[in-house]
């Protein structure tokens, strides 16, 4: 009697065809499980800054509309002439590190977020946030971006997952672009 050590070759072709015929079916829903994830991450992170926004303008209500600044939960923060926050700056006048303060300061766990066009930079964090003067002019919007998959820094919002907010308003939107 032999004793048989090994698989067969025909053996071997079966398990590689069952396993790229698994790849095949498993890969796409992996990939529209990672795209549908990334969307839930960034609508949940405009939710809790939507929420963060209304809160301080609440606080300024209450305050007494104060000027310049409103204190939350005993910390400083800069708003302006409307109550909503704008990290020290006019809302017609923002710049990406005052919208970068507004992320940081009225959010209890901010999101590791960077301003910096340096892709190291951007790969460590999980937004980029810059400034946009035309978009709703005269009034500025920070944009913050979603960085999952970036190569370099964005210029626009197409192909890209993220949220807007315009200091001027307190309005927050989503924007869900990407492939």
């Amino acid at each position: 009697m032999l004793k048989r050590n090994g698989f067969t070759l025909i053996e071997i072709v079966i398990v590689i065809i069952i396993l790229g015929l698994l790849a095949a079916v498993a890969l796409p829903r992996f990939i529209s499980a990672t795209k549908d994830a990334e969307e839930v991450s960034i609508e949940a992170v405009a939710s809790a800054f939507a929420s963060a926004v209304s809160l301080t303008r609440s606080q300024w209500e209450l305050a007494g509309r104060p000027v310049g600044q409103v204190l939350l939960e005993g910390t400083p923060i800069a708003v302006g002439s409307n109550g909503y926050p704008t990290g020290g700056g006019l809302p017609q006048a923002m710049s990406a590190q005052q919208c970068l303060l507004v992320l940081d300061s009225i959010m209890q766990s901010p999101p590791r977020a960077t301003t910096s066009s340096n892709i190291e930079d951007i790969r460590r964090a999980r937004l980029f946030v810059r400034v946009d003067t035309q978009l709703f002019a005269p009034d500025h919007a920070c944009t913050y971006y979603q960085t999952a998959g970036l190569v370099a820094a964005p210029t626009n919002q197409i192909n890209l997952n993220g949220f807007v907010y315009i200091p001027a308003t307190g309005r927050v939107s989503t924007f869900i672009n990407k492939n």
